[in-house]
């Protein structure tokens, strides 16, 4: 007889995406970025154009999976449940500095506030929802910040 597997097709795979940014669209992301009431969003915008990385991607960097001696960010589970490692441009890092400076201020700011009212017995003393810890203890990179 007739074997039935035969008659089974595997689906065609969907060739992988590839979109480069069209001439203007890089400067009218910034304008939109810039006047977002999430001030963060233009550091995401410039460090998804330069590396390719995906918004769950970016949201989820945490400070361990940066490796400033080699420009990269180890990714240990991304959207098709392997990891990776990401090259950084010189662009990506300096926003991923810049994001690193204000969230040492928003962790010392907000765990002074913290001490300071916890001290008086003001408030719930639970200020550290303001920036959302990692699992290792670690600030998120952009994800914890208030909004």
């Amino acid at each position: 007889g007739d074997n039935p597997i035969r008659r089974i097709r595997m689906p065609r795979a969907n060739p992988p995406r590839e979109r480069r940014l069209k001439e203007g669209e890089f400067d009218r992301l910034e304008e939109a970025s810039r006047t977002s009431k999430s001030w963060y969003l233009w550091p995401i915008v410039v460090i998804a154009v330069e590396t390719g990385m995906r918004r769950g991607e970016i949201l989820g960097l945490k400070w361990n999976n940066i490796e400033v001696e080699t420009q990269s960010a180890f990714l240990p589970l991304t959207k098709n449940g392997t990891s990776r490692r990401v090259p950084l441009s010189g662009e990506a890092m300096k926003w991923i500095f810049r994001l690193a400076i204000v969230f040492l201020f928003l962790s010392i700011t907000v765990g002074a506030h913290q001490m300071a009212t916890n001290a008086v017995g003001y408030g719930d003393g639970d200020l550290d929802r303001s920036v959302r810890m990692g699992s290792n203890g670690g600030p998120y990179l952009v994800g914890g910040v208030p909004k």
